[in-house]
């Protein structure tokens, strides 16, 4: 019996002389909540979770030895009967190892013998008495005619039965699980396509490069002054931007209209003398000049010359205390 009592008990915090008291009843078939009831004071009150962990341990190593006894039968009626694979089951507790060995025993099983498997098996598991002489080993092995001929291909016999060796497999298990170490170079999502990254992982260094662009005409780059304030643009550009006439500055409050259709005359709301006052904002002559430049085609603009005869005098304005203002 290979259980781990004290595994149990440092799990189930309970003490391993009370397991060893559970041990032979849940052998012969007691049921975890049966001790935990009737048997709670003889077994110093193990809880029933760790009578649980007994019970699956117990039927864990009797289903193993079961499998071995099973596994050596079937090894025995093998037409090799290696000694190495025999030794192995019978030392092993683990049901990864009896796996792998009922794999090796089951392709031991559709092997064919000839004298060189025969010779490699006698060397790879030397007995009391034997030499350095290969030829005296070969003669003495029940089954080997001509030992010369099974010597001859001795060396590639044993290198085939080496690659299967359970001592073989056992020592490369252990050398890997003391020194190999995993080392995770990169995670990749196979789900997640390149258009479906993050933006900040997909920038390339050329589209960061701080290099203006050179424009598609062949004309210079455009050379920008890091020091200049981002309010300011050149003058050539704004006077592009802006074509409208030059008007008069000693007349701003002077409306552009039609010579033709003169504008009618407003009487000013007596309520509220504040908004009488014209805004010379308002009436800004950029605000009301027609836009040349912003057409494609030349167009006819009217003059820009007032009749000031055609116009009616304008009513002095009040003030905001009411009266009005004395006239020059």
């Amino acid at each position: 019996m290979t259980v781990d009592l004290e595994a149990i008990a440092r799990r189930g915090r309970c003490d391993v002389s009370s397991l060893r008291i559970a041990l032979p009843l849940i052998e012969q078939g007691y049921s975890p909540p049966f001790l935990a009831r009737y048997r709670r004071d003889e077994l110093s009150g193990v809880d029933e979770s760790s009578l649980w962990s007994l019970a699956a341990a117990v039927h864990a190593d009797q289903a193993v030895a079961a499998q071995k006894d099973d596994l050596l039968q079937k090894w025995e009626q093998t037409p090799l009967a290696d000694p190495a694979i025999g030794h192995a089951i019978r030392k092993t507790s683990s049901q990864r190892i009896l796996d792998r060995l009922a794999r090796r025993v089951k392709q031991e099983s559709g092997e064919t013998v000839d004298p060189t498997r025969l010779l490699a098996v006698r060397v790879l598991n030397p007995q009391k008495g034997d030499g350095n002489d290969l030829s005296a080993i070969a003669s003495g092995i029940e089954g080997i005619d001509d030992a010369n001929a099974a010597v001859s291909r001795v060396d590639v016999a044993i290198a085939k039965r080496l690659t299967g060796d359970p001592r073989i497999m056992s020592a490369a298990v252990r050398w890997l699980a003391k020194n190999a170490r995993i080392h995770i170079a990169s995670i990749s999502d196979p789900h997640v396509g390149p258009a479906d990254e993050p933006a900040g992982q997909t920038v390339t260094p050329s589209s960061t490069s701080s290099q203006p662009a050179k424009p598609s005409d062949g004309s210079p780059p455009a050379t920008t002054d890091p020091t200049a304030s981002p309010t300011q643009q050149p003058a050539d550009a704004k006077s592009q931007d802006t074509s409208a006439p030059d008007t008069p500055a000693s007349s701003p409050s002077t409306p552009v209209t039609d010579s033709t259709n003169p504008p009618t005359p407003q009487s000013p709301a007596p309520d509220s003398p504040a908004s009488q006052s014209p805004s010379p904002a308002s009436s800004s002559p950029s605000d009301t000049a027609p836009d040349v430049g912003a057409s494609d085609s030349p167009v006819a603009t009217q003059s820009l010359d007032v009749d000031t005869q055609a116009l009616p005098p304008a009513s002095p304005t009040e003030t905001a205390d009411g009266s009005k203002p004395e006239a020059d």
